[in-house]
């Protein structure tokens, strides 16, 4: 294998040495945006040399009208198939499926003779971002759409970048920045509402001696002041996967991860109750750097006639909650809804796939 190169700088160099003098030659007047984003770890910046075996290599979408992609696709396809280099920087740039039954997964196969089978898509931005999202991005998401939609499809949509954009796709992906106020806020309280029940049990579990409860119960604890922590700095948060690793990039990432790494190693229960309060007064405090309420108390106090300790996070959430001006977004919480599609269930299926978009609006009524 060649040296390797990060996807989305292979892929821009692709494009500028391979692909735009093509279009430039046999497509002049062609107006359209080109660049790399949605699904795959290159968007991100998160690949490696083991990234290269599947879904990887040197691609780019073609964004261009409706009208051009009725009348131009197939034949701007087959332009680029028959003009194409077979490699670039080493690495092939024909493709085939792994496995067909098992869906679009592909990888580079070499190819010295005949039209290249490229990964160069050309795409309508409407239609491409009701794929990927199950919404028309270039409209706006409603208000029921900020809650069904996974947050990794977010970041995905609004991480990589454009290295020409003829047609705004810019537009599209400022549309998709981030959630708007009140659905910040909405589900800020929604993390605190979470944690009241896990920092209620997780010093019980350890003083009766059920390590496994109490790891359990600290493994969710981490995960909810992760999400709390990417809310906070107003960051989409990763699917599994890469959560660790995005989380570390954030600016409370040196301060908290310390904490968050010993309440996951603590070996019993005072160990793992001095790492709770030390996470939980971390966020308290960014939470009062926000000022999106008043003042709440910081510090973590002992639970009546118990030695273990709490942070009162229902009150944060209440109190989060009194601060969304929205009647019906706020309702969502006396409806029995405790968040968005990513904090009610940890489902790869619900992070990574878009089908399943449709039936989960029909648990947010907010529009």
């Amino acid at each position: 294998m060649p040296k390797f190169i990060p996807g989305l700088q292979l892929c821009e160099g692709f494009y500028v040495d391979a692909v735009e003098p093509i279009l430039a030659r046999v497509y002049p007047e062609l107006r359209y945006s080109a660049g790399l984003i949605g699904p795959g770890s290159e968007v991100l910046g998160l690949d490696t040399e083991t990234s290269t075996d599947h879904g990887w290599g040197p691609r780019v979408q073609l964004f261009v009208d409706k009208e051009t992609h009725r009348t131009l696709r197939k034949d701007v396809q087959k332009t680029l198939a028959d003009n194409l280099p077979y490699t670039y920087k080493g690495y092939s740039t024909s493709f085939q499926d792994a496995d067909p039954e098992a869906g679009p997964v592909t990888h580079m196969v070499p190819k010295i003779s005949g039209p290249v089978d490229h990964m160069i898509e050309v795409l309508v931005p409407r239609e491409y971002s009701k794929r990927q999202l199950g919404a028309d991005a270039t409209k706006g998401l409603s208000a029921t759409d900020w809650l069904a939609i996974s947050q990794h499809h977010l970041l995905t949509m609004t991480s990589g970048k454009l290295f020409r954009d003829d047609l705004d796709v810019a537009a599209m992906r400022k549309n998709l920045e981030y959630f708007p106020r009140d659905h910040w806020i909405f589900l800020m309280g929604c993390c605190w509402w979470r944690m009241r029940r896990w920092e209620q049990q997780i010093g019980r579990a350890g003083q009766m001696e059920d390590e496994l409860s109490a790891k359990l119960l600290a493994a969710k604890i981490v995960q909810d002041l992760m999400r709390l922590a990417f809310l906070m700095e107003r960051k989409y948060i990763p699917y599994t996967k890469w959560q660790g690793a995005v989380f570390r990039k954030l600016d409370c990432g040196p301060e908290l991860g310390p904490h968050l790494d010993a309440m996951l190693a603590a070996t019993g229960w005072l160990d793992r109750d001095r790492a709770l309060v030390n996470s939980l007064e971390t966020v308290a405090r960014m939470h009062n750097d926000l000022r999106v309420t008043p003042r709440m108390n910081d510090k973590c106090v002992l639970f009546p006639m118990r030695t273990y300790h709490h942070m009162d996070c229902d009150v944060f959430g209440r109190t989060l909650f009194g601060q969304v001006m929205s009647k019906p977004l706020s309702n969502l919480f006396r409806q029995g809804v405790p968040g968005s599609i990513d904090i009610i269930i940890d489902s790869m299926d619900m992070h990574v796939s878009s089908i399943t978009h449709g039936k989960v609006r029909k648990l947010f009524k907010v529009d």
